[in-house]
């Protein structure tokens, strides 16, 4: 029924704005901790930003900033969704280090890689992870491959470019 979708719509929005909220304390940890080493140099700043290549050649799925739903409700994106097969490579933006992976809620397994002076990336929906805790990775070198299947966007990857300052408390 109607009233049904209406509630699994607003529950779903709710376990999605409560993982953001752990993956922005995640982030937060990380930098506090400074145990996932800084780089020498960073890899990734300001000037990037758009002019990036993707980690995935696909069709975009979903953009980043407000998207509204046909039942009036509305979800933040932080991010990109791009839509592609189970089980493509997913490539590293810049050479960073990676900080995290494993699986974290509604954004199902990741991989983040810190790039220094406080940027960090996001790859979510993946099936299998090809790095480990800090690992360096290169420019272009696959640390995953993507999964996504089983969300309401289809098999996809989720991407997230996001800067905290390193002195962040």
């Amino acid at each position: 029924t109607t009233r049904q979708r209406e509630q699994f719509a607003t529950a779903r929005i709710s376990e999605l704005a409560r993982d953001d909220e752990r993956l922005n304390e995640l982030i937060a940890a990380l930098v506090r901790s400074r145990g996932t080493a800084t780089l020498l140099a960073p890899t990734l700043g300001a000037d990037d930003i758009g002019r990036l290549a993707w980690p995935v050649e696909g069709q975009l799925v979903y953009s980043f900033g407000q998207q509204p739903f046909r039942d009036g409700t509305t979800i933040t994106r932080e991010g990109i969704g791009i839509r592609v097969a189970e089980g493509t490579g997913v490539k590293a933006v810049r050479a960073g280090i990676v900080a995290q992976t494993g699986p974290f809620g509604t954004f199902g397994r990741l991989v983040i890689l810190n790039h220094g002076a406080g940027y960090w990336t996001l790859y979510f929906h993946l099936s299998d992870i090809d790095v480990a805790e800090g690992d360096v990775v290169a420019e272009g070198q696959i640390i995953a491959r993507t999964g996504g299947g089983n969300t309401e966007e289809g098999p996809h990857l989720g991407f997230q470019i996001r800067q905290v300052p390193p002195d962040s408390r």
